[in-house]
């Protein structure tokens, strides 16, 4: 797998309007593991994001939170439940190449500065 960033990649977390609810300043770090066979992507807020996204889970119980980079969609998921400890697991059935990819893509959208030519070489 090769990724390739030549610009600011601008990371959002939306409702199903569009509205903004989280920004790439938010994020602390992004990474995927996976839990008996299962593969999953963790997310760690920041002190400000943490509060904010405890808000915004509250609010959209049952509701898709849509998280962009740019214009293209890496997710959707759906909340369960109120998160307050600024961590969250983001579950579907994702392989382990869609986990990696999907985390690496956030914390790179995450990343406070531009990205000129990263090449990211995934080799097992």
């Amino acid at each position: 797998m090769i990724v390739k960033i030549g610009r600011k990649a601008i990371l959002t977390f939306q409702d199903e309007n569009g509205n903004i609810l989280l920004t790439r300043l938010d994020i602390r770090e992004a990474s995927s593991f996976d839990y008996d066979s299962q593969f999953y992507v963790g997310l760690n807020f920041n002190e400000q994001g943490a509060r904010t996204f405890e808000e915004v889970t509250r609010n959209n119980i049952g509701k898709h939170i849509y998280i962009y980079l740019d214009d293209e969609l890496i997710t959707a998921p759906i909340v369960g439940s109120a998160i307050t400890n600024g961590e969250c697991i983001i579950s579907g059935n994702y392989s382990k190449e869609e986990a990696e990819y999907m985390a690496l893509v956030i914390i790179m959208g995450a990343l406070p500065f531009d990205l000129i030519d990263i090449d990211y070489f995934k080799t097992d």
